[in-house]
């Protein structure tokens, strides 16, 4: 029987912990580690971390001085025994049956299995994302939640998250995965319940000053090769959907002018790697919404009413709809 690491970085985390460590010792799959990193947590987290060890024979406690969520993940690897790892946000929590469903999803060779997520808030089910089993769908789901990698595969190729990115860093990890396997399988069950809260670092990143960037990001991604199995296209489209989505999850948050500018220098950056100009491109497999959506950025960029453009999204809150 396979064994689990269940990898949970806590910062702050004292009114979610009990949930989400009770989801996964409620688990139907019963070989499961569990390695909490708390991350220089200043409420009761630490101290609720370690009664539940005392509870629970299979919780490790680990803790530090703050580094942020790719230096708890990578400390959360390091210390993991588990043949396969995966990791959980500790404002989230499992369905009963998502290891065993994960680890059924498993082939002789499998070194990442991607899951689907469940969105609430609070009870209620904003949506469900069920990933595709095509090449498409292997960059649309770039979060960590709810993957689950082996770890020889992880040390082999020396996969590790990037501490010096405060954004994009889960995108960066999965991407570095995905380009040294074709090992990849897909489980079509929702058992991840991603919770949107207003006290979740993600809820709060227009506060982190450097969360509006994402340029150096991508510019990791170009450097280092991970997209080359893709086309010119594709690759090309993911950059534009990536910079269309940043300035959208932030459309409330900044001056019109900022996110005008954020956008126009990504732009001129895909623009440059390409070596031609941008066209509108409906890439397949993706979702009609977000084509339409990085498409008319593209289109009102170049008459420069980008502005406008930005200006109408926000009036019908569009950031709360992709």
């Amino acid at each position: 029987m396979l064994k689990i690491s269940i990898v949970v970085p806590v910062y702050n985390g004292e009114h979610f912990i009990e949930r989400c460590i009770e989801s996964i010792e409620e688990q139907s799959y019963k070989n499961i580690e569990v390695i909490t990193i708390n991350d220089g947590s200043k409420d009761n987290s630490l101290k609720m971390l370690k009664n539940m060890s005392k509870k629970y024979g299979n919780i490790k406690v680990v803790t530090g001085a703050n580094g942020g969520v790719s230096v708890a993940r990578n400390k959360g690897i390091a210390a993991s025994t588990g043949d396969f790892i995966t990791f959980i946000d500790v404002d989230d929590a499992l369905k009963k049956d998502a290891i065993k469903n994960m680890v059924e999803s498993l082939k002789n060779k499998t070194d990442i299995v991607i899951g689907g997520l469940e969105i609430r808030r609070g009870d209620k089910i904003l949506s469900r994302l069920v990933p595709e089993d095509n090449a498409w769908a292997r960059l649309k789901y770039t979060s960590t939640q709810f993957k689950l990698y082996r770890k020889s595969f992880l040390e082999k190729n020396d996969i590790l998250f990037e501490k010096r990115f405060s954004i994009g860093e889960d995108m960066l990890f999965f991407y570095k995965a995905i380009s040294n396997t074709k090992n990849v399988e897909v489980c079509s069950t929702t058992d991840y319940l991603n919770y949107k809260n207003d006290e979740s670092v993600t809820a709060n990143i227009c506060k982190r000053k450097n969360m509006l960037n994402m340029l150096d990001t991508m510019k990791y991604m170009y450097d280092n090769n991970l997209l080359s199995s893709y086309s010119k296209d594709a690759i090309k489209f993911l950059y534009l959907k990536i910079s269309t989505l940043n300035v959208l999850l932030q459309i409330n948050s900044f001056k019109i002018k900022e996110l005008v500018k954020l956008y126009k220098e990504n732009y001129n950056w895909i623009k440059e790697i390409s070596g031609e100009s941008i066209k509108t491109y409906n890439q397949e497999g993706e979702t009609r919404k977000i084509n339409l959506i990085v498409n008319l950025f593209v289109v009102f960029n170049k008459i420069h009413m980008l502005g406008l453009l930005i200006f109408l999204l926000g009036l019908i809150k569009i950031n709360k709809k992709v």
